[in-house]
């Protein structure tokens, strides 16, 4: 969702108060962003150990008196607060001010991050927890993906004086690359080669894995598996994109795999190339993750 910058209009204006019932925690993290709030809460499944944790939607969150009681009955109460906040300020500044506030008063970190590439300087005003941390949790939470929200989970941990510094570094997620799945094999994902059963591969895109939404793939690969066939997975930003493409024509050819399944919806059909969906040669076939639920 694009926000403009000049929309100044406040959000809390139609919003209506409501109390999201939750308890206090160790950890609050509260992001506009459904993705960003599912990919942290996978990252606090996947982790052992993990300090208590409360997800919330800022959306949720745009009526003063809904900051005031979700300030009152879960944020006084944390140990350490991050905030991913789209459009920057003004599009939650009661609730920055009154989170700001209180954990000034309370001691309690508090690291707000800009939810897109604009650099917002009030958001780090508002901000109680050091800079090098805040500029961590940025960075964590900008790449995204499995391990920079799970290093973004371990800092906030730390912050809230529950364990040590992580030792990983935020790390970029290339625009393309082998996604191993749950199920793969040892022997795969140490590069060595063995006698398998025929090849399917499913070829997704990256914004599934920097939204740990890869449900869907992984149950996808477990019903061709129990078909008979092997399954490797590859991630893409877009086949459009020509790096993306060539690394996908090039694992194709390489693997030659039996069967393609495409879970982009797209066919990348190129005047001069091709398709690097055809590299291998081989019958592909398209897939559809749906955007809306079940019921829809």
């Amino acid at each position: 969702m694009h926000l403009l910058a000049r929309e100044t209009r406040s959000l809390d204006e139609d919003a209506q108060a409501v109390d999201l019932g939750q308890t206090p925690a160790d950890i609050v993290f509260l992001s506009f962003s459904d993705a960003d709030l599912g990919a942290m809460a996978m990252a606090w499944q996947a982790l052992p150990g993990a300090p208590g944790l409360r997800l919330a939607n800022l959306g949720r969150l745009r009526h003063p008196m809904s900051v005031d009681l979700y300030v009152e009955q879960v944020a006084a109460g944390a140990r350490c607060i991050v905030v991913r906040l789209l459009g920057g300020f003004d599009y939650w500044a009661y609730g920055v001010q009154e989170l700001f506030a209180t954990c000034r008063a309370r001691g309690i970190p508090l690291a707000i991050v800009p939810g897109d590439v604009r650099e917002d300087e009030r958001l780090r005003a508002h901000s109680t927890a050091p800079d090098a941390a805040v500029a961590s949790l940025d960075a964590y939470l900008r790449h995204g993906g499995p391990a920079n929200m799970a290093g973004a989970l371990r800092l906030a941990g730390h912050l809230a004086g529950l364990g040590p510094v992580p030792v990983e570094a935020p790390e970029p997620l290339p625009g393309a690359g082998e996604y191993f799945l749950t199920s793969s094999p040892a022997s795969q994902r140490e590069g060595v080669k063995q006698e398998s059963p025929p090849l399917a591969v499913i070829v997704f895109y990256r914004s599934h894995l920097l939204a740990a939404d890869v449900a869907p793939v992984e149950a996808l690969a477990g019903a061709v598996r129990a078909r008979g066939l092997a399954v490797r997975a590859l991630y893409v930003s877009s086949l459009k994109d020509p790096d993306a493409a060539a690394f996908v024509a090039e694992r194709l050819r390489a693997w030659r795999p039996a069967v393609v399944l495409n879970a982009t919806a797209f066919a990348a059909r190129q005047a001069a190339a091709g398709s690097p969906l055809r590299a291998a040669g081989v019958p592909g076939l398209q897939g559809f993750l749906a955007v809306a639920g079940r019921e829809s």
